[in-house]
């Protein structure tokens, strides 16, 4: 279990995108790949939510109240 945490602490994940897709793949494998892995597409309606729009964290960084970038 460890090592398995150690493999997907690094990936950037949201609710939606390529991380979480490498992450569930990941985990699947991990698990013997019985997983039925399905993908929908933004907007569609899944009861009373909307699947929200994909976007991928490349870069992310916090600015200080002096102007220093910290990763």
């Amino acid at each position: 279990m460890y090592e398995l945490i150690k493999t997907l602490y690094p990936i950037y994940r949201s609710i939606t995108g390529d991380g979480v897709r490498k992450s569930l793949e990941i985990i699947n494998e991990a698990v013997g790949g019985d997983l039925e892995l399905k993908a929908l597409r933004s907007g569609t309606l899944v009861y009373d939510w909307a699947i929200p729009a994909e976007y991928n964290v490349r870069d992310a960084y916090i600015i200080t109240p002096s102007g220093k970038k910290n990763l």
